[in-house]
C-alpha cells in the first residue's frame, strides 16, 4: 500500500525471553517468614531463550554487565540496586553507588515469602547506570549500523517492574527481557532493469538510510514511556543482512537490510527511505503517521525500478525469535483455544472507532456470528468497529460463518443469485496483528462460506491486520478463507489491509466462485495482502479471488496451487469491468481442464474504453497446465478492453494443443481492445507452443520473448 498505511497497532506483547534465576541467600533467624529459603546462597543464572542470528543482542555471553533493581520491601531493608557481571560460569552482583561507581560484591536476600518485591532490569551496551538514572535512562540510536557489531550495540534490553516472590518458583525469579528498540527489516527488490550493465552481480546499492526519526530519548522504565531530546531528526544507515543477484528479466535482485530505531511516532511526511543506486537517489516518504513500538519488528517491502520507488504494506510482528540457547521453554503464547461454546457477550467496547468492540476468545467470536446471523437488531448492526485482542485457535471445530445469504440457482441467467434472505457483516474488523488458526468449515450443501460468509462494509475498511492460518473451507459455492463474498450494498470501497491467509478452499458446484481470500468480490480495494493456499474448484477459481468486479489490488501475492475447470487463474479467475492490479504477483501453479486459464488470471474483461481492466507491474511466476487447448495463456487466457504495462510470465506451460486452439505464451486469445507495454514472457518455458508470439490471435502487441 504505497504511502497508505498506519502501523500504530496494539499488538499482543510476547517478549523475547531471557530467564534470570535469582535464588535466595542466607537470612537471619529474625526473619521468620523466610522459612525454608534461609541459608541458600544467591545464584544468578541468565539465559536468553528463542535467540536468532542477527537480531541484535542474541547471546547472554555477549553481555559484560546489566543492571538489576529490587524494590518495594518493607522499610526498604531488602531493596537492592546492582550491577550484574559474569565471572566464570556464574554471575555476581555488585553494589552501585548513586554516582555510578561499582562497589563491593552484593548479597541480596528475600524480604518475605508473603510480601512481593518488584524486580526490574536494564541492559545498555554493558554500561553501568547509577540508581539515579536507571529509572529514566537516556538512550541514543546508533546512526551508522552498517557493521554488524555497531548494529548490535544499539540493541538495548529491559524488563519492566515485575512482581516476584520466592514461592513462585522455589526461590527463583524469572526476569523476562524484551528488546527496548524497534527493529526495521527492509525488504528491497530491484527491478529487472538493474540487471543490465553494470549489472547486479554485486549489490549496486551505494547508500541506504532511513530518515526523520529521533536520535535520543529518555526511557522511564516504571511506566514504559519516552521523552525525546530536542534534536534534529537523523538518518540511520542500515545493516545488510543478505543479498541475491538478479539475472535477465526472470530474476530480480533482492536484499534485506535491518536497523534498530527508538520507539516513536513519526508524523506523516517525516519517515523516509533513501536509496542511492548508480549515482541516482530514490526517496520514498510515508504519507501517514508511522508508529514504532518496543520489541516489535516492522517489515517494509520496497521496490525500486529505473524510474520509480514504491513501498508495500508494513507487516508488524514479534521480534522474530529463534531456537532457545539452552533449551528452556518458558514462553507465554497467549492463545485462546475454542471449545465450541458460544459466549453471552463480547469482552468490552461500545463499537465506536475510539472504543471498539473487543473480541478475546473463540466463544466471543462465535457469539458475534450468532448475533449477526440471527438478524438480531442490536448494536452490532451497521458500521461498528471490532478489534481482536489475542490469538484464537478455532481448534478445527465446525465454524459458522459470520454473515450469510440465501442463494438460488437461476436457470435463465445460468448462475447463482441472491435469494430473499440473508445478512452481511457490515462492521470494521481490526485483527491488530493477531492470528486465527485452524478454521474449519465443511458445508457442501451451502455457499458464502469463510470466517465471514458475507462482508458488506461500505466505509473505511472491512478487515485489516489479520492472519488466518491453516484453514480448511469446503462448500458448494462462493467460498474463501476470509469470506465467501464481499458485496457492499453500494459502490463503496470496502478495503482489506495487511490480511494474510493460508490453508485450503474447495467448492463442488460448477459456478463455484472459489478464492483463497474471497470467492466473489465487488468494489474491493486490497493492499499488502497475501495467500498461501490450495484452491480447488470449477468455474471462477483463483488464488486470491474467484471473481472481482471493479476494485483494485496492490502489493498482493499468491502462493500455492489453483486447480479448476474453466475461468481459472493463479491470482484471479476473472478480473472484470474496471478492475485494477498493481505490483501483484502469483507464484501459484495453475491447472485447468477447460477453457480460459492463465497464470495470473483466466479472464481479464473490461467493458468499454472507459471501463478497462488496468494492470501494472504484475507477474505470473508459477507453471500453467491445461488439458483444454482453448483460451490458455501464461499470463491470461482470454482478454478484452485491457491495458497491461510491465507485466510478465516466467513459468512453464504444459498445454495439450488441438487443431482449434487459442494458446499463447502470454495471452491465449485477444478478443479486442488490448493495449500492452513492456510486457514479456519466459521463452524457454513456452518452447513447445505452436503459436509464435505472446498472443494467440495477434502479433501486434508489445510482448517480448525473453530467454
Amino acid at each position: 500500500m504505497e504511502n497508505k498505511y498506519t502501523i500504530a497497532m496494539k499488538l499482543r506483547q510476547i517478549a523475547l525471553w531471557s530467564t534470570l534465576l535469582l535464588a535466595s541467600a542466607a537470612c537471619s533467624n529474625d526473619d521468620s517468614n523466610i522459612g525454608s529459603f534461609s541459608g541458600q546462597e544467591m545464584q544468578i543464572v541468565p539465559s536468553i531463550n528463542e535467540v536468532q542470528t542477527r537480531v541484535g543482542m542474541d547471546n547472554v555471553a555477549d553481555m559484560q554487565a546489566f543492571m538489576l533493581r529490587v524494590s518495594g520491601s518493607e522499610a526498604g531493608k531488602y531493596d537492592y540496586y546492582a550491577a550484574v557481571k559474569p565471572e566464570g560460569n556464574t554471575w555476581k552482583s555488585y553494589n552501585v553507588a548513586a554516582d555510578g561507581t561499582v562497589g563491593d560484591a552484593l548479597q541480596m536476600l528475600w524480604a518475605s515469602v508473603k510480601n512481593p518485591v518488584m524486580v526490574a532490569a536494564l541492559y545498555k551496551n554493558d554500561e553501568v547506570l547509577s540508581s539515579v538514572n536507571f529509572g529514566k535512562a537516556e538512550f541514543e540510536v546508533v546512526q551508522d549500523q552498517r557493521d554488524e557489531n555497531d548494529f548490535k550495540k544499539g540493541d538495548y534490553l529491559y524488563m519492566a517492574p515485575t512482581e516476584a516472590l520466592p514461592t513462585m518458583d522455589d526461590g527463583k525469579v524469572a526476569v523476562n527481557f524484551s528488546h527496548l528498540m524497534s527493529k526495521i527489516s527492509l525488504k528491497l527488490t530491484l527491478d529487472y532493469q538493474f540487471n543490465e550493465l553494470p549489472g547486479t552481480e554485486q549489490n549496486p546499492v551505494a547508500a541506504l538510510t532511513i530518515g526523520g526519526t529521533h536520535s535520543k530519548g529518555n526511557f522511564n522504565i516504571d511506566d514504559q514511556t519516552w521523552d525525546y531530546a530536542s534534536v534534529a531528526p537523523v538518518e540511520v544507515q542500515l545493516y545488510e543482512v543478505d543479498y541475491t543477484s538478479g539475472s535477465g528479466r526472470t530474476k530480480k535482485a533482492a536484499a534485506t537490510y535491518e536497523c534498530l530505531l527508538l520507539p516513536q511516532t513519526v508524523s506523516a511526511g517525516g519517515f523516509s527511505v533513501n536509496i542511492t543506486i548508480n549515482g541516482n537517489k530514490y526517496t520514498w516518504t510515508s504519507g501517514e503517521d508511522i508508529t514504532l513500538e518496543s520489541n516489535y519488528k516492522y517489515e517494509l517491502p520496497i521496490k525500486v525500478g529505473k524510474d520509480y520507488i514504491t513501498a508495500g504494506n508494513i507487516l508488524v510482528s514479534d521480534w522474530e525469535n529463534g531456537e532457545s540457547l539452552e533449551g528452556e521453554t518458558d514462553v507465554v503464547t497467549n492463545v485462546d483455544v475454542w471449545d465450541g461454546s458460544v459466549a453471552t457477550a463480547l469482552a468490552g467496547g461500545s463499537g465506536t472507532k475510539d472504543d471498539p468492540y473487543q473480541i478475546a476468545t473463540g466463544a466471543q467470536l462465535a457469539y458475534l456470528a450468532q448475533e449477526i446471523n440471527d438478524l438480531i437488531p442490536d448494536s452490532f448492526s451497521g458500521s461498528k468497529y471490532f478489534v481482536l485482542t489475542q490469538d484464537i485457535d478455532l481448534n478445527n471445530l465446525e465454524w459458522t460463518s459470520i454473515g450469510f445469504a440465501d442463494y438460488k440457482w437461476d436457470n435463465d441467467w445460468g448462475m447463482w443469485i441472491d435469494g430473499a434472505g440473508g445478512i452481511g457483516f457490515g462492521g470494521l474488523f481490526d485483527g491488530q496483528g493477531h492470528v486465527i488458526s485452524n478454521l474449519k468449515i465443511n458445508r457442501t450443501d451451502a455457499g458464502k462460506l469463510g470466517l465471514f460468509g458475507w462482508l458488506t462494509s461500505t466505509s473505511d475498511y472491512a478487515v485489516k491486520n489479520l492472519t488466518i492460518r491453516n484453514a480448511s473451507i469446503s462448500g458448494a459455492h462462493h467460498a474463501g478463507i476470509l469470506a465467501g463474498a464481499l458485496n457492499p450494498s453500494s459502490s463503496a470501497t470496502p478495503c482489506l489491509y495487511n490480511v494474510h491467509v493460508s490453508g485450503t478452499v474447495t467448492v463442488t458446484e460448477d459456478y463455484g466462485y472459489a478464492g483463497g481470500m474471497i470467492g466473489d468480490a465487488s468494489y474491493l480495494v486490497a493492499n499488502g495482502c497475501s495467500v498461501d493456499v490450495k484452491v480447488t474448484g470449477y468455474g471462477f477459481t483463483g488464488g486470491m479471488v474467484g471473481s472481482a468486479f471493479e476494485g483494485s489490488f496492490e502489493n498482493c501475492t499468491v502462493r500455492g496451487t489453483v486447480n479448476g475447470s474453466w475461468t481459472v487463474g493463479g491470482f484471479a479467475g476473472v478480473l472484470y469491468y474496471s478492475a485494477k492490479a498493481k505490483n501483484c504477483v502469483s507464484y501459484a501453479n495453475v491447472e485447468s481442464n477447460d477453457w480460459r486459464c492463465g497464470g495470473f488470471s483466466g479472464v481479464l474483461q473490461g467493458d468499454d474504453e472507459g471501463t478497462k481492466v488496468v494492470l501494472e507491474g504484475c507477474s505470473a511466476q508459477g507453471n500453467v497446465k491445461s488439458t483444454c487447448p482453448q483460451r490458455v495463456g501464461g499470463f491470461a487466457g482470454w482478454c478484452t478492453y485491457l491495458t497491461a504495462t510491465d507485466c510478465s510470465f516466467t513459468g512453464q506451460m504444459n498445454v495439450v494443443v488441438g487443431v482449434k486452439n487459442t494458446v499463447a505464451a502470454f495471452i491465449g486469445e485477444d478478443a479486442g481492445y488490448i493495449q500492452t507495454k513492456s510486457c514479456w514472457y519466459n521463452a524457454s518455458g513456452c518452447s513447445d507452443l505452436p503459436t509464435v508470439g505472446g498472443v494467440g490471435t495477434s502479433s501486434s502487441h508489445d510482448i517480448k520473448a525473453v530467454e
